[in-house]
């Protein structure tokens, strides 16, 4: 399982906000053990602002693994994270893919009062099941600034506040937990 090779690592787990390129970060890529991304947020067009390390892809789209290597290149961990749909997923996600929790979904959206993004169900299956050492959050800006892959706000059925605040409580309440805009 993905969670066991997270225990005592220095994770950086970039979301989709534009605000994750607004500051070059030339060593991005020595900086933390374990590097994750979340659905098309690819890093070969913003390297020198995000790096170009990818161990793990946290998803909620439905990519092949063409897809999958186009973004990232051979990347052997992955997360499924939305519970929806999972019986129509291509066997390569369904063959390859650990699964956040669905009852984890339950109390998430329950807290937030809407369907958490893909980037918040991350954190708190991070939060919830692996022993990190600090948690690096890249990206994370509460929908402040577009998309990097396609470039528009669209917030969807996410509220980014109760997300912003979820993660400003885990902030607060951790000495492990580290937002970088």
């Amino acid at each position: 399982m993905i969670m066991d090779d997270l225990k005592n690592k220095n994770i950086a787990l970039f979301g989709n906000g534009m605000s994750c390129i607004y500051h070059e970060r030339p060593n991005i890529d020595s900086e933390h053990d374990v590097y994750i991304r979340i659905n098309k947020g690819s890093p070969k067009r913003n390297e020198i602002h995000i790096g170009s390390k990818t161990d793990i892809v946290a998803l909620s789209l439905n990519l092949d693994e063409e897809q999958i290597e186009d973004l990232y290149g051979n990347v052997e961990k992955l997360i499924y994270c939305s519970p929806k749909n999972r019986e129509f997923l291509n066997d390569y996600l369904k063959n390859n893919c650990d699964f956040y929790p669905e009852q984890n979904w339950n109390v998430l959206n329950g807290i937030l009062g809407s369907r958490p993004s893909t980037g918040i169900m991350m954190i708190d299956f991070l939060w919830c099941y692996s022993e990190f050492k600090e948690l690096h959050l890249f990206g994370f800006d509460g929908w402040n600034t577009p998309n990097i892959y396609t470039n528009n706000n669209h917030i969807g059925p996410n509220d980014p506040m109760s997300e912003r605040e979820y993660i400003d409580l885990l902030i607060k309440n951790s000495k492990k937990v580290f937002r970088h805009e």
